[in-house]
């Protein structure tokens, strides 16, 4: 029988799917991520964090337990700092494999804590995240700031209208920043995925139908798999996940064009 308590458990289950799992797990790692820079400062933390009798700060409930809690709804002039600091980081891009830090980025992050204080852009000799993962870390914190979950111990508050303007221009100037910073070499031009070559995909696909097999462990299938899974995931803008649940009646033809329906 439907009655208030039912709909409201529907209403809740519909606004916690309403993003994917995956996507759950980037914003909370991206949560993590903010919330431990804001207990990194010391007067931000104070006005920020929710502590217990001890002074400790305190963190959600299962599957997000590394994330410290936030005093909802936040402020902007928390918003402002907390983003002002995640400009000016130059750990926080993730170490590419095989190459070490160059002598200039590090010296350049330990100069950030001795410039004047009238210094309005900090990290201008710095390489910091792309444009794109810092106006991510906003989206996660929209998301957050707006999330219930009694699993993880999380009511969501409507994010602030104010909050939401301040940090839009902070991003505005970020993307500026960075294109400075490429301009001048600092940061790489290059973000995000290569799209695919041409060449290596053609290369690929030969391979995969010259496979023959070399032992009971490698068989035919392995080739057949591979030559599909290639075209498939190259044909669905190169994303695995695109494959993972594809059904044969997910398949079709329009005129002459072989379909995928998602």
């Amino acid at each position: 029988m439907l009655n208030r308590a039912v709909l409201n458990q529907v209403a809740t289950g519909q606004q916690q799917r309403n993003i994917s799992t995956t996507s759950i797990k980037v914003y909370l790692s991206k949560m993590h991520v903010m919330t431990e820079k804001i207990n990194q400062i010391e007067d931000l933390r104070l006005d920020a964090l929710e502590f217990d009798d001890e002074g400790n700060p305190l963190r959600h409930s299962n599957g997000a337990r590394d994330v410290l809690k936030l005093k909802f709804p936040m402020t902007v002039e928390t918003c402002r700092l907390l983003f002002a600091a995640l400009s000016i980081d130059g750990a926080l891009p993730r170490k590419r494999r095989l190459r070490a830090a160059a002598p200039q980025q590090i010296v350049d992050q330990e100069v950030i804590n001795v410039v004047p204080e009238n210094q309005l852009n900090l990290g201008e000799n710095i390489s910091t995240v792309s444009a794109q993962t810092y106006q991510n870390y906003k989206s996660a914190l929209k998301w957050w700031h707006e999330y219930s979950n009694a699993d993880y111990d999380k009511v969501g508050f409507d994010f602030p209208s104010d909050v939401d303007k301040a940090i839009n221009s902070q991003i505005a100037s970020y993307k500026r920043d960075v294109a400075t910073k490429k301009r001048r070499g600092i940061m790489s031009q290059k973000e995000g995925k290569s799209p695919y070559n041409l060449l290596g995909y053609i290369e690929l696909c030969k391979y995969f139908m010259q496979m023959k097999p070399s032992s009971h462990k490698f068989t035919w299938m392995c080739g057949i798999f591979a030559q599909l899974f290639t075209k498939l995931s190259v044909n669905t803008i190169g994303r695995s996940d695109n494959i993972d649940d594809l059904l044969l009646e997910q398949f079709d033809w329009a005129n002459d064009n072989f379909t995928v329906g998602f």
